[in-house]
């Protein structure tokens, strides 16, 4: 699931940071790498898209074979959960430059198996949810974007009976804070800023 790199409409928290031109720079970056890693897959690909499916980044992932879809209205658990389509499925967003295509892999894998999952974020929420049937109500009763999302979407998925392992958990990219850390830890480069 992407939000397309438009000034303004993205990545608004690290706009104190890198500006809303920057901060769109950034979007696009994290875009283009997610669709590298999952077009490594031997899956379908299907990139739910926020903002014009026109866009000359969502453009380029349908030249590489992904399915383009636009998002409903909605929270993002709506959101999630109509992306699902009833079906077994790997969801993930473009925040986490340290999620790669092996842990996506493996992700399938379980998910093809049966098995359901999660990579929280080291924030609080999580960067991947695997789901091998439909779980509604994982997805509802939450606090999208807040420091609790992982936490009550363990209370839902206990109380819907769906057993969910948790893989280690991975850092994302939202606030200021977060540039500093990706850019010590040698990810940041890859996506094309040289500076802050």
């Amino acid at each position: 699931m992407g939000r397309a790199p438009i000034a303004g409409q993205c990545k608004t928290r690290l706009r104190p940071r890198l500006g809303l031109r920057g901060a769109a720079r950034l979007q696009l970056s994290l875009l283009r790498d997610r669709i590298h890693e999952c077009g490594q897959l031997q899956a379908a690909v299907e990139l739910h898209v926020a903002g014009p499916r026109n866009h000359p980044v969502f453009l380029a992932a349908r030249r590489r074979g992904i399915t383009l879809r636009q998002q409903f209205e909605g929270d993002l658990g709506t959101r999630m959960l109509r992306a699902q389509r009833g079906r077994p499925v790997v969801l993930i967003g473009t925040d986490c430059p340290a999620l790669r295509a092996e842990q996506l892999m493996r992700a399938l894998a379980a998910v093809i198996k049966g098995r359901n999952l999660c990579i929280p974020a080291t924030d609080g929420g999580y960067v991947l949810i695997g789901l091998a049937r439909p779980h509604p109500t994982g997805f509802r009763c939450i606090a999208w974007g807040s420091a609790g999302v992982l936490r009550q979407s363990r209370r839902q998925h206990r109380r819907g009976g769906l057993p969910v392992e948790e893989w280690q958990a991975l850092p994302d990219l939202d606030l200021p804070r977060d540039l500093w850390r990706e850019r010590r830890s040698g990810r940041l480069p890859a996506f094309g800023l040289a500076s802050f």
